[in-house]
């Protein structure tokens, strides 16, 4: 049994002044994480980013048909009334809104499933943010 043995993240939150911790993570192609990176930096709040080199986006459709797709992955907490800056940076960045994604910090530490419905017109279902690429 762990620590955590009748966890229910809907009744517990980590909350500051800016709102709740919240998990960011940002999908980047690998020739343009530097460049993402500097722009992060200029930020008015720290960013200490951990970076995955082998993460990957599996993009689940309808039928049942996935698609892998490798990336570059820079994740790190914030708090939710940070989120606008940082949705401006990458804007800035021209980094499309579909590759930012948010959950709050608990879900993140207690390694939840990172699933993601497929937003409006996309033409999957969902997609799985995966850190570590599996082997194909």
């Amino acid at each position: 049994m762990g620590i955590w043995s009748h966890h229910d993240s809907a009744s517990h939150s980590l909350r500051g002044s800016q709102g709740e911790l919240i998990s960011i993570a940002v999908c980047v192609e690998p020739h343009r994480l530097e460049g993402v990176l500097d722009a992060l930096a200029g930020a008015s709040f720290p960013i200490n980013p951990e970076i995955f080199h082998k993460a990957a986006l599996r993009y689940q459709y309808g039928n049942g048909r996935e698609e892998l797709e490798p990336t570059t992955l820079v994740a790190f907490p914030a708090y939710a009334g940070q989120l606008g800056e940082v949705e401006a940076i990458l804007e800035r960045c021209e980094l499309p809104r579909r590759y930012l994604f948010v959950k709050t910090l608990l879900e993140d530490l207690h390694g939840e499933a990172e699933r993601y419905p497929g937003s409006a017109g996309a033409p999957y279902a969902a997609v799985l943010l995966e850190r570590h690429m599996p082997a194909v």
